[in-house]
């Protein structure tokens, strides 16, 4: 409902690193949150909280 909140014209923040629900595996989080914030970026969100920033900065240069 990312689209929802951007009509309300405020700044929009998510912060899903490592959570559950994103896998049942700790292990497993970490690919899954660089694969949600690859969705979230294409949403255009403002600003993405997350744990491994460089893992973050590598992807985002890699599909820039």
């Amino acid at each position: 409902r990312i689209a929802e909140m951007k009509a309300l014209g405020v700044p929009i923040l998510v912060g899903h690193s490592r959570k559950s629900f994103l896998a049942q595996e700790p292990g497993d989080r970490d690919q899954s949150t660089l694969r949600w914030s690859l969705h979230l970026r294409a949403e255009q969100v403002d600003y993405i909280r997350v744990h491994d920033v460089a893992a973050h900065v590598r992807l985002f240069a890699e599909v820039a």
